[in-house]
């Protein structure tokens, strides 16, 4: 009874989240910069109070978190393979640089 009650759950969560996954849009790969320049732009608008281009409010928000979070694991990726590895630092930035900043350095 209770496995059958727990294929059932499980089941209908499978079949609930495929309706949602279908739903959002393809996401842009990483090596694609017109889509970087574009989800970073989203951004700033939104930091600076701009309007927004995309009517969506949710494709918006995922603008934004590729752009940050893109940007994040570039400068977090550097800082730990100097630190830990002494690599060779590829560009020289702050000590304290926030992800807003960066993406108003990808969008220049």
């Amino acid at each position: 009874m209770v496995r059958t009650t727990v294929w059932a759950l499980v089941g209908v969560f499978v079949l609930g989240t495929c309706g949602l996954a279908a739903a959002q849009g393809p996401t842009p790969g990483v090596d694609d910069g017109a889509a970087l320049l574009v989800e970073c732009g989203s951004a700033l608008r939104a930091a600076d109070g701009e309007a927004a281009l995309e009517e969506n409010p949710v494709e918006r928000g995922m603008h934004m978190g590729q752009c940050l979070g893109l940007v994040s694991a570039v400068w977090h990726t550097h800082k730990l393979m100097v630190d830990a590895f002494d690599s060779r630092q590829a560009f020289c930035p702050t000590a304290i640089l926030s992800a807003g900043q960066m993406a108003r350095l990808v969008h220049a």
